[in-house]
């Protein structure tokens, strides 16, 4: 039966602001908080006249190395690896531009319909996000 395959992945990430931020985490329901830019990129100066001041945000940068296993029992799908380097700028607690550089590898058998043997390839990603 197909459907009861299992595979098997894991990730391991750092990262590292080079603005002096950290990632708060919450311990009351277990997941990472959002990130507060020390100096956001656009915010009001302290006082009554509300004068818009700039700042750099929060710059981070990050690397991840990961893994994907899809071969168990019938498929023979092999195994998929990445690594990656990304940049996020995150101008405001709401707003973040990230940027990654991605090198993947696969393996796979040499038997199958498909194309088979190791393929390599490299992508550069950009995302805006915004919450609200």
């Amino acid at each position: 039966d197909a459907g009861a395959e299992t595979f098997s992945a894991w990730c391991v990430s750092a990262s590292y602001f080079l603005t002096g931020e950290h990632r708060p985490y919450r311990k009351d329901i277990g997941v990472f908080d959002r990130v507060q830019p020390l100096r956001p990129f656009v915010r009001y100066a302290p006082g009554e006249d509300k004068t818009v001041c700039l700042g750099p945000g929060a710059w981070e940068v990050a690397a991840r190395v990961s893994r994907l296993d899809l071969t168990e029992g019938a498929v023979a799908g092999g195994e998929l690896d990445n690594f990656t380097l990304g940049l996020n700028w995150y101008l405001t607690p709401y707003l973040r531009y990230t940027a990654n550089w991605v090198h993947a590898l696969t393996d796979r058998p040499a038997t199958g319909p498909l194309p088979m043997g190791n393929f390599e390839t490299n992508f550069f990603a950009m995302r805006v996000g915004y919450e609200f």
